[in-house]
């Protein structure tokens, strides 16, 4: 027999379900396209040197010869560059992977500024294991009230075993990304909150936003099923 709190877990579970929430897997799409395209637009293009768009161009042709002008670039001190070879060497693109001069030069470039080494560095610190660098990492982007990098906090901060302190930090930095307009935020959000992860009191708060989280893609749904075109069988197009 389940007592109210396992109700309300279970009607926030049926809830997600029938509005076809997002998996996991989804949410780290979503933000993780969504993190890397705001470190992107905050790209200094104006302080790299010139030889670095013909570069980047040049991976469209031939990506080893690309990877050897990104590496002499990084050499000589592009960030950008060195954030490309950094990736390259942890992704096995165009050289074999080496983990090591991966987070070598995705270091540099974070400690150059470069936000996007900020996601990359921190994320291979993580799948490395070592949770309290990347969490240094993450909160020097989070300190700059920067959404990407207080929900990458956020989760790292719920990850751990059960802490009062973690939880209340966790679902805090939640709040800030979804007043910053963190995609995947609010989902996260709404879920954990409506399933009792941050006590029973906050749960009616948590199916409020959840059910504010399923008219958006009820909403979004809707918006693209009328945008589809369809064919009868006769040739009449309906819309």
């Amino acid at each position: 027999m389940l007592g109210p709190r396992g109700l309300l877990r279970n009607l926030a579970g049926r809830l997600e379900r029938w509005a076809g929430g997002p998996t996991k897997a989804d949410l780290h799409r979503q933000y993780s396209g969504w993190d890397y395209a705001q470190a992107d637009s905050h790209t200094d293009w104006d302080a790299e040197p010139d030889g670095l768009r013909s570069a980047l161009e040049l991976r469209a042709t031939d990506r080893p010869a690309a990877f050897k002008a990104l590496l002499s670039l990084a050499e000589a001190g592009s960030v950008v560059a060195m954030v490309c070879v950094g990736e390259r060497y942890f992704w096995e693109r165009e050289t074999a992977a080496d983990s090591g001069h991966a987070e070598a030069w995705l270091k540099r470039a974070y400690e150059h500024g470069s936000l996007r080494a900020l996601l990359s560095y921190g994320t291979i610190l993580v799948w490395e294991g070592d949770t309290e660098a990347a969490e240094k990492v993450f909160r020097r982007g989070a300190a700059a009230d920067w959404a990407p990098a207080i929900y990458q906090l956020a989760s790292l901060r719920l990850k751990r075993p059960a802490s009062r302190e973690a939880r209340d930090e966790g679902r805090a930095l939640l709040e800030r990304a979804v007043a910053l307009g963190h995609p995947a935020a609010k989902w996260r959000l709404a879920r954990d909150m409506a399933r009792g992860r941050f006590g029973v009191r906050r749960i009616p708060r948590g199916h409020g936003l959840l059910w504010g989280c399923v008219k958006e893609a009820l909403a979004a749904w809707a918006v693209q099923n009328k945008a589809v075109v369809r064919k009868t069988a006769s040739g009449e197009t309906l819309h």
